[in-house]
């Protein structure tokens, strides 16, 4: 609901969440009208390449493995912020 309402330019989303599951909250976030068009990050400790293919079937636009430097989430940051 804040990403509808409050419209940021990108969403860094961690896929393991507790009591959230993020692949859940990144199919919502795709469907949605409000929000279908805003990116989404997925930063995760699951950084095997089905784990990459997966997020990106699920919508993301972009996959961040962790643990990742302050220059990768930068250059992540400057590729999709408007």
């Amino acid at each position: 609901d804040k990403v509808a309402t409050e419209r940021p330019d990108m969403v860094l989303l961690d896929i393991i969440m507790p009591k959230r599951n993020g692949y859940e909250i990144l199919r919502n976030l795709k469907k949605d009208e409000r929000t279908k068009a805003t990116p989404v990050v997925v930063v995760s400790s699951r950084n095997q390449a089905s784990d990459i293919a997966w997020g990106r079937r699920q919508g993301a636009n972009d996959y961040l493995p962790k643990p990742f430097t302050s220059e990768q989430l930068l250059k992540v940051v400057e590729q999709f912020a408007r």
